[in-house]
């Protein structure tokens, strides 16, 4: 197969196929127009962005690199693409693009996300990078969690509003000891999505805000039929924080007909006291994940 490859231009229709191309292989509708104006916004370089097409000029694939230059680094991300493309085009973006991403001269470092992959395992281990941290998905058994002491806390628990994006963002960030100023346009997404939705949930002591969660049901088609905790975060070393937390999503899991015995969620092993409450209830862990750094 005779593959062309192309990098971002503008008023090309790339941003379209891009979209759709994301869109097919993720739960959520990103909009040309969406990555036109981020785009136009980022003042991106334009060699940070691959598609792939085939000799017919059929949109095969592509891969995005993104600067966080207040995190001092690059993401490399993964190649999107339709179920007929080969492995080795995809490959071939991936190679490619980190190899130009590595040599511009720039003090950021490279980070990638391996997702236990083989060939993005091998291409981390080729360029000698350096191991940043493990993602590891935990497991609970609801019957365990259901026996904490629900002495009376001193804690309230409240509906988000969009007016404590900021305020969310900060604890979020000081939970996860990052920049305070860090803007992910991701989470940001997934922010203001569940709180409009009216999943997302703050833990007050008082005046101050410690902790957050947001639960999500599996959309159709997902493979896993669980229940996803799609973020916890607190901001005090107390296991009580957080089973007051699942506590109160799990009962509104419940609500929404939900029957499963048993709850799943993602964590990054630098965030210790998180991991060491998780780790204290968890009936399973298992590494799902791996970041690499260059150098």
């Amino acid at each position: 197969m005779n593959i062309i490859y192309k990098n971002y231009a503008p008023n090309e229709g790339l941003e379209e196929i891009q979209g759709k191309l994301y869109s097919m292989n993720n739960n959520r509708t990103v909009t040309g127009k969406e990555i036109q104006e981020r785009f136009e916004q980022e003042k991106i370089d334009p060699k940070s962005v691959i598609y792939a097409f085939s000799s017919e000029n059929k949109p095969l694939a592509y891969i995005q690199a993104r600067d966080y230059p207040q995190l001092g680094q690059v993401h490399l991300g993964r190649p999107w693409a339709t179920p007929e493309c080969p492995n080795e085009v995809k490959e071939k973006l991936v190679n490619d693009l980190f190899n130009y991403m590595d040599s511009r001269d720039t003090d950021l470092k490279l980070l990638i996300n391996t997702n236990l992959e083989p060939k993005m395992e091998k291409l981390a281990q080729d360029h000698n990078m350096v191991l940043d941290r493990n993602t590891i998905q935990f497991e609970f058994d609801l019957s365990t969690i259901a026996k904490f002491d629900r002495s009376p806390y001193n804690y309230t628990i409240r509906k988000a509003t969009i007016a404590d994006f900021e305020a969310i963002y900060t604890c979020r960030n000081l939970a996860f000891k990052t920049d305070p100023n860090e803007r992910n346009d991701r989470f940001s997404e997934f922010l203001k999505t569940t709180i409009n939705s009216g999943f997302f949930y703050l833990v007050y002591e008082g005046e101050t805000l410690i902790g957050a969660g947001a639960s999500r049901k599996p959309t159709e088609g997902e493979e896993t039929t669980n229940l996803a905790l799609a973020t916890v975060f607190t901001l005090l070393e107390k296991e009580e924080v957080i089973v007051f937390l699942f506590d109160h999503l799990l009962k509104l899991a419940e609500k929404d007909g939900w029957k499963k015995d048993h709850i799943s969620i993602g964590y990054t092993d630098e965030n210790d006291r998180e991991m060491k409450i998780l780790r204290s209830i968890a009936r399973k862990e298992e590494k799902i994940s791996t970041q690499y750094l260059t150098k």
